[in-house]
């Protein structure tokens, strides 16, 4: 019987959140961030192996997996809301290079992605294809408008 706990979806999460967090804390190539970094990819190749994609997003204000919260990962969302980004799909074949780009742009503050300001086209630019990102598009409805939405909720 193996005592090694198994990576969940919520675990790795977690721990891309504590690579974005030390990439922000500590200079860039430094032993901290890359064994960060490091992880963070094991963790998504891991929980890829076993389902692919993953898919998270926020919705309702909760962060998902599958229809449901991740609870032990919500602290992950406000990188989300940030760059403004409704999902992320993480593909397997996924690679160290593209999760340490994933990292530095959601360890970025908002508008700061050079001439690209959304997420999705910074990540093609940086030749990213196996982690795609969805943006948040507000519209302006009027009083009395009505429309149709397929409506996506997060299961507690």
């Amino acid at each position: 019987m193996s005592t090694v706990p198994s990576m969940t979806v919520g675990k790795a999460i977690s721990m891309l959140r504590s690579a974005i967090v030390n990439a922000r804390i500590y200079p860039k190539g430094s032993q901290m961030v890359e064994a960060t970094i490091k992880s963070a990819h094991q963790a998504l190749e891991i929980c890829l192996a076993e389902a692919s994609p993953i898919v998270i997003s926020d919705i309702q204000g909760k962060l998902c997996f599958n229809g449901k919260e991740l609870a032990e990962a919500k602290d992950f969302r406000p990188f989300l809301v940030q760059q403004e980004v409704q999902s992320l799909k993480f593909l397997k074949g996924v690679e160290l290079r593209e999760v340490t780009a994933l990292i530095d742009a959601l360890g970025k503050r908002a508008g700061a992605l050079g001439d690209h300001q959304k997420l999705a086209p910074w990540l093609t630019a940086e030749g990213v294809t196996h982690i795609q990102a969805e943006e948040v598009e507000f519209v302006e409805l009027k009083k009395g408008e009505v429309v149709e939405i397929g409506r996506a909720s997060c299961r507690e």
